[in-house]
């Protein structure tokens, strides 16, 4: 378990640089202002964020029932 943990860490910290640096580089609202080739959006990696983070909970919520 603490390998998929360490695992899903490393991806949520990934996308937030991603979703960071685009908000840095682009503007709030960059899906307004640019292309993105490959749909990896700011919303892209917001999206992906947040699907890691679920998985995170679940697998925290799971450990505390053991």
């Amino acid at each position: 378990m603490k390998d998929i943990k360490k695992y899903l860490e490393g991806r949520i910290s990934h996308a937030k640089k991603r979703a960071s640096l685009l908000k840095e580089s682009h503007g709030k609202t960059p899906n307004e202002t640019h292309n993105y080739f490959g749909g990896q959006s700011l919303g892209y990696w917001e999206g992906r964020l947040s699907a890691y983070s679920n998985v995170l909970d679940e697998i925290e919520e799971l450990e505390k029932e053991d």
